[in-house]
């Protein structure tokens, strides 16, 4: 027998991340997976779903807070899917990833001996991706566009995303004007009707020239 079961309200420690940033707490060895939670953290959850080896349960508290917590800087965190560790600072970010590599090395490669060094990380840890797909629909009338929700089609509607450039946030926001004002409607993917489902942006950077003389 599980020793969770659904529904039930639990006060849990969190050990670990997953790959994809929900935290791990386990009851009696059993794994219970937790979005928004961080190792170290005491918190309180919901059971929302028990499996044979695991569950998911949801955050409701937290009673002892991880020193690598932050606020997150993005407005739709919590709805948007394109970051999950937003609300986990960047050194702590640093230390997750340099983790998921030293355990696939060992767990999966069976290599224990490899080392693994910390991770370098960038001096602006934002603005940095070249191209960015956004979807584009409607919300009651309204022209939306942002990114899709966790595991949903549904679009977090923004008009700012932190790790895309200031240009693409500019064509997202004149793009949504602009469809309004020409009454021009999105893709929806229920009626399949529309005309417009997805802008893909791209910014290309051209190294400085180094010159010598001779």
């Amino acid at each position: 027998m599980k020793p969770v079961q659904k529904n039930d309200r639990l006060s849990v420690h969190v050990e670990d991340l997953t790959h994809d940033g929900a935290g791990v707490a386990k009851v009696e060895g059993y794994p219970l997976f937790i979005q928004g939670a961080l190792p170290g953290e005491d918190v309180q959850v919901h059971v929302l779903k028990t499996l044979k080896s695991y569950g998911f349960a949801k955050l409701i508290q937290i009673e002892q807070a991880s020193p690598f917590r932050v606020t997150a800087p993005c407005p739709v965190f919590d709805t948007c899917g394109g970051c999950q560790i937003q609300h986990l600072s960047y050194e702590g970010q640093m230390t997750f990833k340099r983790k998921l590599v030293r355990d696939a090395i060992t767990r999966i490669g069976k290599l224990p001996d490899v080392p693994v060094h910390p991770v370098k990380g960038m001096e602006h840890p934002w603005r940095y991706r070249n191209k960015s797909q956004i979807p584009f629909g409607t919300d009651n009338g309204r022209v939306v566009a942002g990114f899709y929700q966790t595991r949903s089609h549904n679009i977090a509607d923004t008009d700012i995303c932190l790790i895309q450039t200031p240009e693409a946030d500019a064509i997202m926001t004149g793009l949504k004007k602009s469809l309004h004002e020409l009454g021009i409607e999105p893709y929806e993917e229920a009626t399949h009707r529309g005309m417009l489902r997805h802008v893909v942006v791209r910014k290309a950077r051209q190294p400085e020239k180094s010159w010598s003389s001779s």
